[in-house]
């Protein structure tokens, strides 16, 4: 006997889930998503973050223009006891037509000397324009000079002879309050001169001690200026990064004087002995902000005149 197979009938699929003691997991709903709110939120992500980004560089760029070193703006340093830039002697061989004068290099000295002269009426009534020098009577033709040279006897001799107590002192805040730059690191090589730190010795050596070792005591003294304070040369510069409508605030502003003085570096307790100096210094003024005037550089009339370093030796001392 032959065993055939069951036939078996087909289930629909409606009818087996109605049988089913499970229940179908149901679908979530499908999210409707605002295309245009997302891409507006996205764009306003953006312009956040290129926001961020610029005022995180406007300022870096702000802190390194107050930074920025601008250099030494040409200024013109006459010889002292010289006329039209030219000593005695030199003028000696002009007047009595010697070498290596000629007519030529003379007419091109005059003439650079007389533009120098138009510069230097230019930038002095610039900086009285900004009340930087005290000009009382702007009608006065050679008032500029007189206002230059008033601001060099007040303002810039005070920061001067501060700067020199401040050397004998070792006062290495008040000496960067006052410079930059070039003066600055000259300053307080001298600074380290005068003022050596204390060896330092090992704690297991003999020569160990617990308390740091005093340093000198110097006394900077000016004994009398040789001639007043005197301008000789001014120089200012647009810094403005708008070049289509610069900022006329915005300006560098230079200016060189001369000092001429008596003048002592000695230890404290021993005879001060005088010394002939002359200084040209550098002042630098970013009209922008209110950081006031600053030593930046000393220049000299010739390769041959001697810095500050070398004229203020110690008396009896080692500098």
């Amino acid at each position: 006997m032959l065993l055939r197979p069951r036939p078996t009938t087909a289930v629909a699929p409606l009818a087996r889930a109605a049988f089913s003691t499970s229940t179908p997991a149901r679908l979530p709903p499908k999210r409707q998503v605002d295309v245009e709110a997302l891409r507006r939120l996205q764009d306003a992500q953006q312009r956040a973050a290129q926001s961020k980004r610029g005022a995180q560089a406007q300022q870096q760029l702000g802190i390194d223009y107050e930074r920025q070193d601008f250099g030494k703006l040409e200024p013109y340093v006459r010889p002292a006891n010289s006329f039209l830039g030219l000593s005695s002697a030199e003028w000696g061989q002009v007047v009595t037509f010697q070498r290596p004068f000629s007519f030529r290099s003379i007419w091109d000295f005059v003439s650079a000397t007389v533009v120098t002269w138009g510069l230097e009426w230019y930038h002095r009534d610039l900086l009285c324009q900004w009340k930087e020098f005290p000009l009382s009577r702007r009608f006065l033709l050679f008032g500029r000079a007189g206002a230059a040279h008033a601001w060099g006897g007040t303002t810039a001799k005070e920061m001067y002879e501060d700067l020199n107590r401040a050397i004998a002192a070792g006062d290495l805040n008040k000496i960067k309050s006052l410079t930059q730059f070039t003066l600055q690191s000259s300053t307080e090589a001298q600074l380290r001169a005068l003022h050596p730190p204390p060896p330092v010795a090992s704690r297991y050596s003999k020569s160990f001690q617990p308390t740091a070792l005093s340093k000198k005591q110097y006394e900077w003294r000016l004994h009398r200026y040789v001639a007043p304070p005197r301008v000789v040369s001014t120089r200012s510069l647009s810094a403005d990064r708008n070049t289509a409508n610069p900022d006329p605030k915005k300006r560098l502003a230079q200016v060189v004087v001369r000092f001429q003085s008596e003048q002592s570096l000695t230890e404290v307790g021993k005879e001060p002995k005088p010394r002939l100096v002359k200084d040209y210094i550098m002042f630098e003024r970013r009209l922008w902000n209110d950081k006031g005037w600053k030593m930046r550089d000393r220049l000299y009339e010739d390769p041959g005149l001697e810095p500050l370093e070398d004229n203020k030796k110690v008396e009896g001392g080692n500098a």
